[in-house]
Parts: C-alpha cells; sequence; structure tokens
C-alpha cells in the first residue's frame, strides 16, 4: 500500500510523510528528492534551466516508477504540490490520497518570508490563485482530507493513522 500526501507547498507533505513512516514504521520517499536525485540538479534549477514542462515530465516518470512499489509494509509518498494535476487519477486508482488541507495564511506561516524563498513559481499572487486552481484537484483524488492548521506535525501524522485504521 502506497499512502500519498497530497497538498499545496508548505503545507507540511515531507515533515508530515517523514512523522508518520516514523510513527509507524512504514517507509518513506520524498518525490522530489526522487526527482532531484534522477535529475541531478535541484528543483529550482530544473524550473529555471528546463522549464515546467520538463519538470512534469520527470515529475511524472519519477512517479510511476514509485507507484510500481510492492513492499511488505505501507510506503508513504510525499507528492510534490504539482504532481495531482497530471496525475490525480492514477494516484486516486493506486494508492491512498491524503489531501493536507492548508489556508493561504498556513502556507504562509510554514513558508516564512516569500523574499528568501527557494520555491519556484512564488508569489502572494501566484499561491492564492494556484491554491484556488488546485484545491479541487487535490480534493477530487483525496480519500481523506486533514485540515493541517493550528496542529502540530505529530498532530497530524496521528491523525492520518487514525483515519487510516478506519
Amino acid at each position: 500500500m502506497i499512502i500519498a500526501l497530497a497538498g499545496f507547498m508548505g503545507c507540511g507533505k515531507s515533515s508530515v510523510g517523514r512523522e508518520l513512516s516514523r510513527q509507524n514504521g512504514w517507509e518513506f520517499v520524498d518525490l522530489d528528492r526522487v526527482i532531484e536525485k534522477y535529475a541531478g540538479k535541484r528543483i529550482a534549477d530544473i524550473f529555471a534551466q528546463d522549464g515546467e514542462f520538463c519538470f512534469r515530465r520527470q515529475e511524472s516518470q519519477c512517479l510511476y516508477r514509485i507507484l510500481e512499489y510492492q513492499g511488505e509494509s505501507p510506503l508513504v509518498l510525499s507528492l510534490g504540490g504539482g504532481a495531482p494535476l497530471l496525475n490525480s487519477h492514477t494516484l486516486h486508482e493506486k494508492c491512498v490520497c491524503i489531501y493536507l488541507e492548508a489556508t493561504y495564511e498556513d502556507i504562509i506561516a510554514h513558508l516564512g518570508s516569500l523574499e528568501d524563498s527557494k520555491r519556484p513559481l512564488l508569489s502572494e499572487k501566484s499561491i492564492r490563485q494556484k491554491l484556488a486552481e488546485r484545491a479541487p484537484i487535490y480534493q477530487e483524488m483525496a480519500h481523506y482530507i486533514i485540515k493541517v492548521g493550528g496542529k502540530s506535525v505529530a498532530q497530524i501524522a496521528q491523525e492520518i493513522t487514525e483515519q487510516l485504521k478506519d
């Protein structure tokens, strides 16, 4: 079983994924780290040098390799914020998808200063616009929706564990 954590950048997918894995003794994979290893460069550099289309193609290729996972214990997969854009139906069919729902305020609180951020395609307007565009995709693919506002990483991971037991 693959437990895929989806949501907008800054909602805590990687931190929650690591904690969920730690709490349950499961494997953890961060899709962005897999892409960086595959491409041999940072995500920001892929966007800057090769463009978003090339990045999305590499993201899908890496994702489909991960989806072949057949391990005995669950695998927790932290998706990139845009991974569901091209892959939402496949993710919904092959994974237990958890949408970590964050407000704009939650995202800014987590990311800190936009000027200091190393994330591609980031500004207040772009965050608000992309959040509005992506939220319906995240909701449609999700088996479970967890609101992250005001909760610690450990609390969110525990809430996911409880949802998965039901």
